[in-house]
């Protein structure tokens, strides 16, 4: 059976043309064992390379910070600089301070409406990070 794979809504689709050629099936392929076969090309073709170009565009964005830049594990975190976070106190996690793990704090304006000009004023400062915590302390937050 002839197959396309394509994306409505940044889902993965397969139609499926029948053997006549004049009727086109959408939907999910199953094997004998139930497996979904369509939802595995999905994930290959798909939402994998998806995935890897989305990688690739927060390393590359402007964002802040924490631990050292050879730390083996990174992790990205999305926060808005009218919310505070867990820690109070301004002191990072210990895997941080260990070195084990840089933190990559991606800063988004959605929560209030002067979100996004304090998001962007602390980029656009000479010390992003030493902003941050200045404008948090200043808002009586930890970001």
């Amino acid at each position: 059976m002839k197959g396309w794979l394509g994306k409505y809504r940044d889902m993965g689709v397969a139609i499926y043309l029948t053997p006549d050629g004049k009727h086109a099936i959408s939907g999910y392929m199953y094997d004998e064992n139930g497996s979904n076969l369509s939802e595995q090309l999905f994930q290959k073709e798909l939402y994998t390379p998806a995935g890897q170009e989305m990688w690739k565009k927060m390393a590359s964005a402007h964002w802040l910070q924490d631990g050292r830049k050879d730390a083996p594990i990174v992790l990205y975190v999305f926060a808005d600089p009218s919310v505070p976070t867990a820690s109070s106190s301004g002191s990072n996690p210990a895997p941080v301070e260990a070195g084990k793990v840089q933190i990559r704090t991606l800063l988004v304006g959605v929560i209030k409406p002067e979100s996004p000009a304090t998001a962007a004023a602390i980029l656009a400062s000479s010390d992003p990070a030493k902003n941050r915590m200045i404008t948090s302390n200043r808002m009586g937050k930890w970001l």
